[in-house]
């Protein structure tokens, strides 16, 4: 089962670069039913999209869970200098390491937001793990491939404070945005249903990508609320192929699809 599994990933992981360079030609398209089409092509076979072909210069790009400076990054080449890249953060630890990358190489163009982006506004706590990347708002119900990683069952938590994107992006400058990503271990729908406002009166061809194959308390895949939540404000939608887990525990070898949703500007 895991040789098999790990000849899986390694495929997995050349169609991704096959991808990659596949797109290039159409990454200066204009936003539009074409350059649409490619994108929900491609995620037939794969769970995410490659960051130039789903975000173009000069766009507004929120990020909500950027652990690493590469990720940061990888955004801005994407954008351009003329672009505005907004990374919400929760963890202390990640938040310096981001900001360390910011102020030593100048980067002007990233608005970093410290807290936890949520369903609503109060305080909260933030499971920590021993792994960057998965450190997670406990959602009841909510279960992840990356718990039964060795130590991820008993995380310690530390206070953070929740908000609603709908009330802390206004305050620094944002009204309107093209591309969101959210990538939060398991409480994306939370954060979904806390940018409500964006989503009543989007901009046209706005993109949303947020992970979905945490699973519920009766086993389903999350993508199921975060499909339902995007649905009920219009937005057109496409459940992504799996990928494989993070473990290789036998209970959990492959994750279920993400969502990517989009407002289709017509």
């Amino acid at each position: 089962m895991k040789t098999q599994f790990k000849f899986a990933r390694i495929l997995y992981l050349f169609y991704r670069g096959s991808v990659r360079v596949l797109t290039v030609p159409f990454r200066p398209l204009p936003e539009g039913k074409f350059k649409n089409s490619i994108r929900k092509s491609i995620l037939n076979f794969q769970h995410s999209l490659p960051t130039e072909f789903v975000v173009n210069k000069g766009d507004t790009v929120v990020q909500i869970g950027t652990p690493w400076p590469k990720t940061m990054k990888r955004f801005l080449r994407a954008l351009g200098p003329n672009g505005t890249l907004v990374i919400v953060e929760a963890m202390p630890e990640n938040q310096e390491r981001l900001e360390q990358a910011i102020e030593s190489e100048g980067i002007k163009n990233v608005i970093l937001i410290k807290g936890a982006a949520f369903s609503e506004t109060r305080s909260g706590s933030l499971k920590i793990s021993p792994y960057k990347g998965d450190h997670k708002i406990a959602v009841d119900g909510i279960d992840m491939d990356n718990d039964l990683k060795p130590g991820n069952d008993e995380m310690d938590e530390i206070p953070v404070e929740f908000f609603r994107l709908d009330d802390v992006l206004p305050k620094h400058g944002i009204e309107e945005f093209d591309y969101l990503s959210v990538t939060v271990n398991g409480a994306e729908a939370e954060v979904l249903k806390g940018t409500s406002a964006f989503f009543e009166n989007p901009k046209p061809w706005m993109r949303i990508y947020a992970k979905g194959h945490a699973k519920d308390a009766e086993g389903k895949p999350l993508h199921l609320q975060t499909n339902s939540v995007m649905q009920s404000f219009g937005f057109r939608t496409k459940i992504t192929k799996g990928e494989p887990s993070s473990t290789l525990h036998k209970s959990w070898l492959w994750r279920d699809g993400d969502l990517y949703a989009w407002s289709a500007g017509e």
